[in-house]
């Protein structure tokens, strides 16, 4: 379930290129989607035509997996037809953030769009000022935790214009369903343990003699495990490593004593590991 909160409509001064989300924070669940949708103006009134523009979209890879636009203004239209204007470029592939151009080192990942108008007539006639321009497709990650900011940059603006650009919030919050059904089975057991502890242990290979589900494969295994890090810190120590895996084992396993052999750091005790592993599942 995602909380949104809305932003008032888009407000353009005059020179200016306006961007911005209709929702500018959200809080949406580790492993869920989240739709970002951008509504543009200019500041020279409701009908007003100009060159074109670029746009790039800045976001943390860490924490968002790009899935793709829809709803782009001009898709489907190109200058060769009745349009006076066109999209002339869309990103289907992420492109690694070097330039920095939304001034923020914690969007390591960019994709962007252009429309170019001809005669200076952009959008097309007939358009009302603000309008919806595109939609952009995210993934939480399933390890995402806390906010990470999505940001506009312009990739150029029409000739005596400026981008004003809103960022848009996404807060992960932990998932409510299945975490811990690393192998997508669409069940969490024993299987789920064993692939967890030994990725745990530093194994690369960990499907051997593990019959995984159709279409699933030891690295996307792996790659799950490893988003899922963050939550796997079942005993609480202050690292992820062999003994959590240990413990998830045993209670993937059906055991209620999971500390035999153990030390477990105070405060923590079997039934609070049980606990934490428990929400996971």
């Amino acid at each position: 379930m995602a909380l949104f909160h809305p932003m008032p409509d888009v407000l353009a001064a005059s020179g200016e290129q306006v961007l911005a989300p209709t929702v500018v924070s959200q809080a949406v669940q580790a492993g869920e989607n989240v739709v970002l949708t951008i509504r543009y103006a200019t500041g020279n009134g409701s009908d007003a035509r100009t060159s074109g523009l670029g746009v790039g979209v800045h976001y943390d890879a860490n924490r968002l997996v790009f899935t793709g636009f829809s709803d782009v203004y001009q898709d489907l239209q190109t200058l060769s037809g009745n349009s006076a204007a066109a999209l002339i470029g869309r990103d289907s592939v992420p492109r690694v953030d070097e330039e920095d151009r939304d001034r923020d080192s914690t969007t390591n990942r960019m994709v962007g769009l252009a429309w170019v108008g001809l005669d200076g007539r952009w959008p097309d006639q007939g358009v009302t000022l603000p309008m919806e321009l595109f939609k952009v497709h995210f993934r939480v990650s399933a390890g995402a935790q806390g906010t990470t900011t999505v940001r506009l940059s312009s990739l150029g603006t029409a000739n005596g214009y400026d981008l004003t650009a809103t960022s848009a919030e996404v807060s992960a919050t932990p998932s409510a369903y299945v975490v811990l059904d690393v192998d997508h089975s669409g069940r969490v057991d024993a299987t789920d343990g064993l692939l967890i502890q030994r990725r745990l242990t530093g194994a690369d290979l960990i499907d051997s003699d593990v019959r995984l589900p159709t279409g699933e494969t030891n690295r996307s295994v792996v790659e799950r495990v490893d988003e899922l890090r963050v939550y796997l810190d079942v005993d609480r120590s202050g690292q992820v490593d062999a003994t959590d895996g240990l413990l998830m084992v045993r209670r993937l396993n059906g055991a209620d004593i999971l500390d035999s052999g153990l030390l477990l750091s105070d405060p923590q005790s079997n039934a609070t590991v049980i606990s934490h592993i428990d929400v996971l599942k």
